[in-house]
């Protein structure tokens, strides 16, 4: 199944995805693939207490291993990125990133393809014979737009399930949903569904992905 986890910005959707990996890890169930976590400066006024998002990590999955990923375009001197042409910029985004991030993380994402490849022995090696969970977050204007960015996930995405990874959860923008659905319509995940960050939407995760477990 391809569960795609949508929603507004900055309504927790990477907060609640790292509390199911955890709980699958907890589970002995292992995740594949990236998350995106924020970096975040907290203002207080008062009792109130907002938060302003400065930049984006990834972190890459299973290993956990974090790496800065974005910078807010303002934040960035002029000059250098005049001097940019990476994919980021030419799609006007609000983030800076580097190609050469993008490339380490495609890079990482390429290994997933390979060690959950059908049939693949680094597969047993390296998962035990059980069944994982792959994650990408996110897909974005990037991706879903101009077919640029995390390509190697949006690869992975079109190829389906196999034994080591019968599900996948990717994150996508709710402004971007419809194109995302439409571009997966025909990848072969045993169905699409689209959910929220819920308690009720984690619990239904957990159950699937023990049932689908390999002992």
């Amino acid at each position: 199944m391809l569960y795609v986890l949508t929603g507004d910005v900055q309504t927790g959707k990477t907060r609640w995805l790292q509390g199911l990996i955890r709980e699958l890890e907890t589970a002995g169930i292992t995740s594949y693939g990236v998350i995106a976590p924020g970096r975040w400066i907290e203002h207080r006024d008062g009792d109130a207490v907002t938060y302003e998002k400065t930049g984006i990590d990834n972190e890459l999955l299973p290993q956990h291993e974090l790496m800065p990923f974005a910078r807010r375009a303002r934040d960035v001197e002029a000059d250098e990125a005049q001097r940019t042409c990476s994919q980021a910029s030419k799609a006007q985004l609000g983030w800076a990133i580097d190609d050469s991030t993008l490339d380490r993380v495609n890079e990482h994402l390429a290994w997933v393809a390979q060690t959950t490849a059908e049939g693949a022995k680094v597969s047993e090696d390296e998962t035990g014979g059980r069944t994982g969970l792959l994650v990408i977050d996110e897909l974005g204007r990037l991706e879903i737009l101009h077919g640029n960015g995390l390509t190697n996930g949006l690869a992975l995405v079109e190829r389906g399930a196999t034994s080591a990874l019968p599900h996948a959860l990717v994150i996508v923008r709710e402004q971007l949903f419809d194109q995302a659905i439409a571009r997966f319509s025909d990848a072969p995940w045993n169905g699409t569904k689209a959910i929220l960050p819920t308690d009720e939407v984690r619990d239904e995760l957990l159950a699937l992905a023990k049932q689908s477990s390999r002992r």
